[in-house]
C-alpha cells in the first residue's frame, strides 16, 4: 500500500517544479565543489539531500573517510527559502495558512503539538499520515520523528509514538476528525488551565500568602521557581494525555470518563502543591498563612466556572449534597 501512496503522490509533487524524468535523486553521488548549488528543476521529486562533503576512499590501511568544508548549500538557498521548507515529501506536515513545513524546536513533540498534528486543522496531513482500510493489525501508531534545528547546530533528535485506539482509527478512516480535534483541543485546554492554577497557587505560597492588589507584582524569581515546582504536573499529564484520550473515545460513558480524568488531574495538581509546601515559608504563623492562602487560591480556581465549567459544577453539586441532611 505504501508504494501505491508513493506513486500517486509523485504526480502531485511534480506540479511544484521537479523534473519528471531522470532528475537527480541521490545527491551524494554527484561531484560537488562545496559552493555550487542545484535547482529544484534538476531534482527527482523524491531526492535525498546531502549537506556534508564526505567521501569514503580505499587506502592501504583500509577504508577512510575524507571530509571537506562547504561555502554554500547543496540546493540553492533562495529556492529553498521561497518554498519555506516544503519539498513535497511524504512525511512532513505543512502549515495551511503559512504554507511552510513543520519545524521542531528543542521542546520536541509535546502533547499540545501532537494533538494538533494528529487531529487538528492547522497543518495539512502528509500522505504517510493518512489512514487506509489496509492499515490493519492489533496496533496502529502515529509516529513523529525529527531533529530539532538550532543556531548552526541541532537541538537533538525527538521521537514520539501515540497509539490510535479502534474508535480513533475508525473516525480517521472515515474522515470524521472534527470530534477528535474538538475533544483533543478541550483536553489540551483543561491541562493548561490546571497547570495555570497550580503555578499561581505555588506563587501565592512562595510569596508568603500575601494578598496583592496586582498579582503581576510578584517578583520574577518567585514566578520562575513556581514554574519549576509545578513542572512535574504537566510532564505527567503529557505522558498520559493520549492514553486518557483513547479511554474517553472508547468509553460508553465519555462524559463520565472525562470528569474522572479532570478529578484525577485536580488531585495530582493538589498533591504537587502540598509537596511544594517544603519550599514555602517555614516559620510559625507565616507558614500556615502561606499554605492556607495557596490552597484557598487553588480550590477557588477549581470552583470557578470560568476555569473548567464541568469540574466546577461537579464540585459545587458535591458540596451541596454533603450539606443535605
Amino acid at each position: 500500500m505504501f508504494w501505491l501512496v508513493w506513486d500517486k503522490h509523485r504526480s502531485d509533487v511534480l506540479t511544484i517544479g521537479y523534473k519528471e524524468n531522470l532528475g537527480f535523486a541521490l545527491l551524494w553521488l554527484l561531484p560537488w565543489d562545496g559552493e555550487s548549488g542545484l535547482s529544484f528543476s534538476q531534482l527527482d521529486p523524491y531526492f535525498i539531500e546531502v549537506c556534508r562533503r564526505v567521501r569514503l576512499v580505499q587506502t592501504a590501511d583500509g577504508i577512510s573517510a575524507l571530509r571537506a568544508t562547504t561555502k554554500g548549500p547543496r540546493i540553492y538557498k533562495d529556492e529553498a527559502k521561497a518554498r519555506k521548507g516544503y519539498t513535497g515529501d511524504l512525511w512532513t506536515p505543512v502549515h495551511v495558512a503559512e504554507g511552510k513545513s513543520l519545524g521542531v524546536s528543542v521542546s520536541g513533540f509535546s502533547y499540545e503539538r501532537m494533538a494538533e498534528l494528529a487531529f487538528g486543522s492547522d497543518y495539512k496531513k502528509p500522505p504517510a499520515q493518512v489512514v487506509y482500510h489496509s492499515d490493519t493489525g492489533p496496533r496502529l501508531e502515529l509516529v513523529a520523528q525529527a531533529i530539532a534545528g538550532g543556531q548552526s547546530t541541532t537541538d537533538g533528535y525527538h521521537e514520539r509514538r501515540i497509539l490510535l485506539s479502534p474508535t480513533v482509527r475508525k473516525l480517521m478512516l472515515q474522515g470524521q476528525s472534527n470530534h477528535l480535534a474538538t475533544t483533543a483541543k478541550e483536553r489540551v485546554h483543561a491541562v493548561g488551565q490546571l497547570a495555570f492554577l497550580l503555578r499561581n497557587a505555588i506563587k501565592t505560597l512562595l510569596d508568603g500568602g500575601k494578598s496583592r492588589a496586582d498579582p503581576k507584582g510578584i517578583p520574577e524569581s518567585i514566578s520562575k521557581k513556581a514554574s519549576l515546582l509545578a513542572a512535574p504536573f504537566e510532564q505527567a499529564e503529557d505522558a498520559r494525555f493520549f492514553i486518557a484520550l483513547n479511554e474517553e473515545m472508547e468509553s460508553e460513558q465519555p462524559d463520565n470518563e472525562r470528569l474522572q480524568w479532570l478529578l484525577s488531574m485536580a488531585d495530582a495538581a493538589e498533591a504537587i502543591l502540598k509537596h511544594a509546601f517544603t519550599a514555602g515559608p517555614q516559620c510559625g504563623e507565616q507558614r500556615y498563612r502561606a499554605q492556607t492562602a495557596a490552597l484557598s487560591r487553588f480550590h477557588g480556581g477549581l470552583r470557578n466556572p470560568k476555569t473548567l465549567p464541568d469540574l466546577a459544577n461537579y464540585l459545587r453539586q458535591r458540596s451541596i449534597d454533603k450539606e443535605l441532611p
